[in-house]
C-alpha cells in the first residue's frame, strides 16, 4: 500500500468510524483484511504458487504460510524452523520455492556472475566449487538462490507482490485499529461520561 492509498484509507477510517467493508471492497485485493483473513489469503496464494512450479518442500501450505508471515517478522531461519520442528536447511528450500530471498542469501564470497555464466555453460559443480574456491553444498546452495531470483523475475515479482499486499493491509489495518483506540482513550481521558438523558 503506498503513501497516498493510507492517506486515502485513513480519511475513510476517521469519517466512518469504523472498518466495515462492503462485500465488494473485501473481495478487492488490498482491501481491509482481517486478522482471520490473512493465514486463508496467504494459502491461496502459495496453492497458486504449486500448481505452477515444481516444489521441492514438502512443508504443507498451511506451513508454509506461517513461515511467509515469520520471513515478513524478519526471524531468522534457525527461528521458523524451530517453530515448523524442521531443519533450517528445509526452511531455506521451502523460502526458494516460495521466491522469499533474503539480502544474505546472495552475500557469498564468490562473485555470483561468475556462477550464473559458469551454470549456464553446463559446468559440472565440482568444476565450479573448485574454479570459485568453495565446496559443492555452497555451489548447490547459491544455484537454487539464482533459480529463484530467475523464477521471480520471469513473473515480475508477482507472488510476492500478493504475499506482501495481504501483510501490508493486515498490518495497516491492525496499525489503524490500535491508533484509533489509542487516540480515542487519549481524547475522552478525564471527561465525564456519567450522561442522564
Amino acid at each position: 500500500m503506498d503513501e497516498k492509498t493510507e492517506s486515502l484509507r485513513n480519511l475513510f477510517l476517521s469519517v466512518a468510524g469504523d472498518t466495515t467493508v462492503t462485500e465488494q471492497q473485501e473481495a478487492s485485493r488490498g482491501s481491509l483484511t482481517p486478522k482471520t483473513g490473512v493465514r486463508k489469503r496467504l494459502t491461496a496464494i502459495i496453492a497458486k504458487m504449486r500448481e505452477r512450479y515444481a516444489f521441492t518442500t514438502e512443508l504443507t501450505d498451511a506451513k508454509l504460510a506461517t513461515l511467509v508471515e515469520a520471513y515478513y517478522e524478519d526471524e531468522s531461519d534457525d527461528a521458523i524452523a524451530t517453530t515448523l520442528d524442521v531443519t533450517p536447511e528445509t526452511v531455506f528450500h521451502a523460502r526458494m520455492d516460495l521466491h522469499l530471498v533474503r539480502d544474505s542469501d546472495v552475500d557469498t564470497d564468490f562473485d555470483l556472475d561468475a556462477l550464473r555464466t559458469a551454470l549456464a555453460a553446463d559446468t559440472p559443480v565440482t568444476t565450479i566449487a573448485t574454479d570459485l574456491d568453495t565446496d559443492d553444498a555452497t555451489v548447490r546452495r547459491a544455484q537454487r538462490v539464482i533459480n529463484a531470483q530467475a523464477a521471480r523475475r520471469r513473473v515480475s515479482d508477482r507472488f510476492v507482490s500478493d504475499f506482501e499486499e495481504v501483510l501490508d493491509a493486515n498490518l495497516s489495518t491492525s496499525m489503524t485499529k490500535s491508533t484509533r483506540e489509542t487516540g480515542l482513550e487519549d481524547a475522552t481521558e478525564g471527561m465525564e461520561s456519567n450522561v442522564s438523558f
